[in-house]
């Protein structure tokens, strides 16, 4: 149902267009592929612009939208787990947004320019990050694949979770304090 490998090469085509100097808008479309790449675009923005968001479209955000994506998805096709069936510490979404954060790592060391001067030692530390961060994308890739698979057939149950510090609290959240503020006149 869920092709992650479809969905990461989204995000490649993303970056490219991130990197052109153009910025992703809000599309209609609510698919899984769309949800991501604004996730994409939400660590493309923390990289480039130093600073965490807690607003609405804020990373932790994006995560939260996955997994209700994912809840609402097998709401609509009636997919029910067995009360034995288990719980994965990790939600879909967070595996998301590690795999959004490793795919920039990854497009920085691809990017890396090697100068003639630049040491051997130094290449090779660069040559041996970029194999450390294929082999992680590949393996959270395989193992987030592997939990839509068994979520989707009903072997494993899916959750979505909300966090109640500071991402929910207007006291603790500058954004949604000023939100209030806007709000109360």
């Amino acid at each position: 149902m869920i092709n992650v490998s479809e969905v990461l090469q989204h995000c490649s085509e993303i970056h490219v267009v991130l990197m052109n100097g153009k910025t992703l808008t809000d599309g209609a479309s609510e698919g899984l592929e769309s949800i991501v790449s604004q996730q994409y675009h939400a660590h493309w923005m923390l990289r480039h612009n130093g600073s965490y968001d807690y607003s609405p479209n804020s990373i932790q955000a994006w995560v939260f939208r996955i997994d209700d994506w994912i809840s609402d998805r097998l709401q609509e096709l009636n997919i029910e787990c067995g009360s034995s069936s288990s719980l994965n510490t990790e939600t879909p979404g967070l595996a998301f947004e590690r795999l959004c954060n490793l795919l920039l790592d990854l497009k920085t060391l691809e990017d890396g320019h090697p100068v003639e001067t630049e040491l051997a030692g130094t290449r090779q530390v660069r040559q041996q990050e970029l194999a450390i961060c294929m082999l992680q994308i590949d393996d959270i890739s395989q193992a987030l694949q592997v939990l839509l698979d068994d979520i989707f057939a009903g072997r494993k149950r899916h959750r979505s979770y909300q966090q109640f510090r500071m991402y929910n609290d207007p006291e603790m959240n500058a954004y949604l304090h000023q939100a209030e503020r806007r709000l109360a006149g």
